[in-house]
């Protein structure tokens, strides 16, 4: 792909439309300076994706539409349009001719197109990635990016290599990914959070509406089964109350025929009976002493036995533990023995060590020569011997130098008479220039320095913004994530009251209705107000109660209950206010309950309703009375002498006539009152959560807005910076080369003057250092000849001294193999001694405890035995008392006997008389309970037939119903306790709970979505770190051995290598550039000239173009820096890549224009407008 035409219209100087048509080869571009040369490289830059105006060398983007001249108006739009030829498809997809542009209108619009059709700047970044085209790429080489390479750091250069390497799309991929990542990260924590709340609503709204279907499910078959046990109920009566009419008749006339005989036999049986029971109270005491007597000695012969076993399991271990202390004191007496032979062996070797050690001192102390020593002393002295005669060498080519210098200082005295003069007069012109541009330099700098100081100040300020704005963020999505929260919570809560849930049927479906039924006000949990503290005293109080219905009158209560019966919807109670009666406790009881600590008073005075429900306040709670606690109810309940209920704040009922109830069940289930008061705090709650909300949103953006004015700021004061900082450092080095120009000159000067002042002087001294040198020469000669007669009588005497320290080594070497094994062998003594001491204490320690055992034990026994004999002496006391007890039994029994016998047969006539009396009288009393009870009940289940499932009898017997009796009984006691046993039940709870699960199994599912993109993100990373880590590697090969082969080339001899700063980190490592000039030593790149530096990021950047050939290369007076030579050898390996790249340069050297194919010419014949020119060779040389 090939550059072949750049098109400018309104871009920068180029006013006017001018079209710039490229050919293969290299393509020169010359002009003056300020003459628009550079403008042409911005608009390759612009065109290709630049959105930096300082890269473009402007304020601000609009910089670069033509602001017009003293001839010109300014313009309103800048066009730039690139043309390549894409015969070889390197832009897959496209025509062979391919044209790029870019539009920019002053008001700030912007276009870019493809062939003239609109496109984004990304499609345009995406066109040209990895095709080595780029407004960052190798194919725009300025004398800035030469600078780059020797003046950036290691690890910035790595760029060079990843550009040449193609890895820029990884990189822009893989912050896309990272981006992408972030924000599942942050996804995935917000799904976390709310799955989790959700959660904690599922778990009980599951259990809830669990036992809500199970409910619904056994209602309606308790339903059922009711229905037919009613029915066959009600028939079994109808049957009874006709079969008990006719036999309570019968009854009635036998019963008055035995009640006179009753009487007569009642008087004798009185006599005999209260003989009876006076002989029966003295058997019935004497039976009691017997049968504590043998219970006594029962417990005696008990105590006997278990004091004979434990005596004997004593002795036993008495026995054992003996048999174990003479075993121990025995091991004790080895240990002993064992401890002090082990300490004499101790003893024994450390003596042995301590000679030995004596013997190796001697050994040491009569070694009288040191071979080493005299090897050293030989070194030394051939190091003397030869200082010396480099020193003889040094002062001949002295002498040398001192005898030509005397023959040069004759010629250019006079020569030096004549610079003196002329350095002086061009000395004394420039010191008042770097005067005058000193005062110029300070002023600049003082600018600068005001102009940064601010700058550092608002860049602080907006740091300190930025913290505020992100604290202010992470409190807004804190305070967002609770509050919404709470609305799930209370939205859960409306609509649980809302459905009424928690009410019986009856008294939910009227609520519902409300608006239907006039008259009806509410249910009195919904008309009371009262304290949190008083929440369960009262919800125990009132029970199902609260769920009682206020009416307007007694009229309204009918409609409710015609309401119920014929839709079918249950019962319901009403509280009609015109109707219903107040209850009140009596004044002195009142009176007092108030003097007791701990009661709070009754119970509708500590709460409230409206004024026009007083009186159902009244008779709800009129005579109920709150505590504290249980204690306090006992004692008011004494008080009030059981005469009103009392409930404390746990919820514990003393109800009137002293029964009591109280407890606690294993799951908390909220109240109607309790409900009713978290629904009211949670709205409240809320409400203070939506407010500070606002508030933190106002907040967050205020310091948005204070963010950004202060961003805008910073950028400006920045801009301010730059030309302030542009101007000061223009300032500075031209004081900078002034200065040096001073420092030389006067440098200069002043070594010409000393040179001259000292001409003669130098010239003595010169003929005295002659003499000098000559005298030490002979010195030295005279040192080395001494040091080679000592050096070989130190040879000699280094002979003799060797043989004699090998004798005393090798016994030195035996003797310490002998130190060695002995202190191996002491150790390991002292090791077992160690251990020995270790059992011998514990030994000491069993012994002792075994000793102090026995001794319990002998004194249990002692005790024992003398116990034993005080319960023999009492088990013999006891058995004599039980024979005489037994024989006064007897004789009380064989009484008792003879008067029962008379008594029987009294009480035998008596009970007939009373049996029959009784039967009779039992049965009509039984015949009218039954006939009773039976109306009662028939009339019962009609009733509850006619208002549970509005049927009568007569259309309930016609009805599919159950005939097995005990079936349906056993069904019936089943259902029932199933619905005992799930209690309160929350029928809306179904819907809530298939709601919450319907969103949490969304979440969840989008839960897994997101882990799953966080995993192919996360691995789609590590692949293109592997992917960049591969390219890098195999580019920054080939770019250092194709650097290798072009240095030397360009130098025309020497060498230079790349090396990785650290090689195990391929992503961050960065690039050292070594170089070796023809001539010079291996060196880093900061340590060569400034021609040498830059000739060698040259070649770099020609090894990269050799490597990864780019379809063309702009360079911007890249070689400004060489000298004429150095400029040859660059033109001249252009024109070895130029048959791969196309070369437009940009130069004023004269050696670079010489290898152009083509010249064009860049002229401001216009003041501010740039025009193109062709020129030849022979123009611009």
């Amino acid at each position: 792909m090939k550059l072949k035409a750049l098109t400018l219209n309104g871009f920068k100087s180029f006013a006017d439309k001018t079209k710039i048509e490229f050919t293969d080869g290299l393509t020169g571009i010359v002009g003056p300076n300020g003459s628009g040369k550079s403008n042409i490289i911005d608009a390759l830059r612009w065109v290709l994706g630049e959105q930096s105006a300082k890269s473009l060398r402007g304020d601000k983007m609009a910089d670069i539409i033509f602001g017009g001249s003293e001839s010109r108006a300014l313009l309103n739009r800048a066009e730039v349009s690139i043309e390549f030829d894409n015969t070889d498809q390197t832009l897959k997809g496209l025509p062979e001719s391919v044209v790029i542009c870019r539009r920019l209108y002053r008001s700030g619009e912007s276009e870019f197109l493809i062939n003239n059709k609109n496109v984004r700047l990304r499609d345009i970044s995406e066109l040209f990635m990895d095709t080595g085209v780029s407004r960052n790429s190798f194919s725009i080489i300025s004398q800035g990016k030469v600078e780059s390479v020797f003046n950036s750091k290691p690890e910035d250069r790595r760029y060079l290599i990843e550009e040449a390497a193609g890895i820029s799309k990884y990189k822009k991929e893989k912050l896309k990914a990272r981006s992408e990542l972030m924000e599942t990260t942050d996804h995935l924590d917000r799904v976390a959070d709310v799955i989790i709340e959700l959660d904690k609503q599922r778990e009980p709204l599951e259990k809830q509406a669990s036992a809500a279907k199970d409910y619904l499910k056994q209602k309606k078959q308790y339903d059922h089964f009711k229905l037919s046990d009613l029915v066959l109920e009600i028939e079994e009566l109808k049957e009874q109350v006709d079969t008990a009419n006719g036999e309570l008749r019968k009854t009635n006339h036998l019963f008055a025929k035995y009640d006179l005989q009753n009487k007569q036999q009642k008087e004798t049986t009185n006599r005999l009976t209260k003989e009876n029971e006076e002989l029966e109270q003295k058997a019935t005491l004497t039976s009691k002493q017997l049968l504590e007597l043998t219970r006594q000695k029962e417990r005696m012969s008990g105590k006997q036995e278990m004091s004979q076993q434990e005596r004997t399991f004593q002795k036993e271990r008495l026995a054992e533990l003996k048999e174990q202390l003479a075993d121990n004191k025995s091991d004790l007496q080895e240990s002993e023995l064992r401890f002090n032979d082990l300490k004499n062996q101790v003893n024994d070797k450390e003596n042995s060590l301590s000679q030995l050690q004596r013997q190796l001192k001697d050994l040491r102390n009569r070694q009288n020569t040191d071979p080493a020593q005299l090897a050293s002393e030989i070194d030394d002295i051939r190091q003397q011997i030869l200082k010396l005669v480099q020193n003889r060498s040094s002062l001949t080519s002295k002498l040398e130098y001192l005898q030509q210098e005397q023959e040069e200082n004759l010629k250019v005295s006079k020569v030096q008479d004549d610079q003196l003069r002329s350095q002086k007069a061009e000395l004394e012109q420039l010191i008042g220039q770097q005067d005058s541009l000193a005062i110029e330099m300070e002023q600049s700098k003082r600018k600068y320095t005001q102009i940064e100081d601010q700058a550092t100040s608002v860049q602080n300020e907006l740091s300190d913004s930025e913290k505020m704005y992100q604290q202010k963020k992470e409190q807004w999505y804190s305070a967002s994530d609770i509050m919404h929260k709470a609305q799930t919570q209370l939205e859960t809560l409306d609509r649980v009251s809302a459905n009424y849930s928690g009410y019986y049927q009856g008294a939910k479906n009227v609520l519902q209705a409300k608006k239907q039924l006039s008259g009806v006000i509410g249910s009195v949990a919904e008309l009371l107000e009262l304290s949190p503290k008083f929440s369960t005293a009262i919800e125990t109080a009132l029970g199902g109660q609260l769920q009682n219905i206020v009416t307007v009158d007694e009229n309204a209560a009918k409609r409710g209950i015609e309401y119920l019966n014929k839709k079918r919807l249950g019962r319901a109670t009403f509280l009609p206010r015109n109707t219903v009666k107040p209850r009140h406790i009596a004044t002195s009881a009142a009176d007092k309950l108030a003097n007791i600590v701990g009661v709070f008073g009754v119970a509708s005075q500590l709460v409230k309703m409206g004024s026009d429900d007083q009186n159902v306040l009244n008779y709800l709670l009129g005579t109920t009375v709150i505590v504290s606690n249980l204690e306090v109810a006992l004692q008011a309940a004494k008080v009030s002498n059981h005469a009103v209920r009392i409930v404390t704040l746990k919820g514990e009922v003393i109800n009137a006539g002293g029964s009591m109830s109280g407890g606690t069940g294993r799951q908390k289930h909220l109240g109607l009152l309790e409900q009713k008061q978290q629904y009211s705090h949670l709205r409240s709650d809320v409400q203070i959560m939506q407010q500070k909300l606002a508030e933190l949103e106002v907040a967050g953006k205020k310091a948005a807005d204070q963010r950004r004015q202060l961003r805008d700021k910073v950028d400006q004061l920045e801009s301010q910076t730059v030309k302030a900082k542009d101007e000061y450092e223009a300032f500075a080095k031209k004081y900078a080369e002034l200065s040096y120009i001073v420092k030389h000159k006067q440098t200069d000067y002043d070594n010409l003057r000393q040179a001259l002042a000292k001409r003669d002087e130098q010239e003595n001294k010169i003929a005295q250092q002659v003499s000098e040198t000559k005298e030490q020469q002979a010195q030295t000669g005279s040192k080395i000849n001494q040091l080679q007669s000592l050096l070989q009588e130190k040879q000699t005497a280094t002979t003799a001294a060797s043989d004699f320290q090998k004798k005393y080594e090798a016994q030195i070497v035996e003797i310490k193999q002998k130190v060695a094994v002995e202190n191996e062998r002491l150790d390991t003594l002292k090791i077992q001694l160690k251990e020995v001491e270790n059992q011998k204490e514990r030994l000491k320690e069993l012994i002792e405890k075994q000793t102090t055992i026995s001794h319990d034990l002998v004194e249990k026994n002692r005790l024992n035995d003398t116990s034993e004999q005080d319960l023999k002496t009492k088990l013999t006391e006891i058995s004599k008392r039980i024979e005489e007890t037994s024989s006064l039994q007897k004789e009380l029994a064989a009484n008792k006997a003879e008067l029962k016998e008379k008594l029987s047969r009294e009480s035998a006539k008596l009970q007939r008389v009373s049996q029959l009396q009784e039967a009779t009288r039992d049965e009509q009393q039984q015949k009218q309970i039954l006939l009773s009870r039976v109306n009662t009940l028939l009339d019962r289940n009609l009733s509850d037939l006619s208002e549970q499932y509005g049927m009568s009898y007569e259309y309930a017997s016609q009805q599919e119903i159950e005939r097995d009796a005990k079936q349906v009984k056993h069904q019936l006691k089943l259902l029932k306790l199933g619905l005992d046993d799930l209690g309160d039940v929350n029928l809306g709870s179904i819907k809530e709970f298939e709601r919450i699960s319907e969103r949490y199994e969304f979440l969840q599912q989008q839960q897994t979505d997101l882990l799953t993109a966080k995993a192919q993100l996360e691995s789609s990373m590590a692949e293109m770190d592997n992917e960049v880590k591969t390219r890098f590697k195999e580019t920054f090969e080939k770019v250092a051995a194709a650097f290798a082969q072009v240095f030397p080339q360009i130098f025309e001899g020497g060498n230079a290598y790349l090396t990785l700063t650290d090689p195990s980190d391929l992503l961050q490592t960065g690039i050292e550039i070594t170089a070796q000039p023809p001539g010079k030593k291996s060196q880093q790149l900061s340590l060569l000239s400034g021609g040498e530096r830059t000739l060698t990021a040259i070649a770099l950047l020609f090894a990269i173009l050799q490597v990864s050939p780019v379809p063309f290369a702009v360079l911007d007076e890249a070689e400004a820096a060489l000298d004429d030579a150095n400029v040859a050898r660059y033109s001249q390996y252009l024109r070895r890549l130029d048959h791969e790249t196309q070369f437009i340069i940009i130069t004023h050297r004269k050696g670079t224009m010489v290898q152009a194919d083509v010249l064009y010419g860049v002229t401001m014949q216009d003041s501010g407008v740039s025009r193109m020119v062709s020129v030849s060779l022979e123009d611009v040389i």
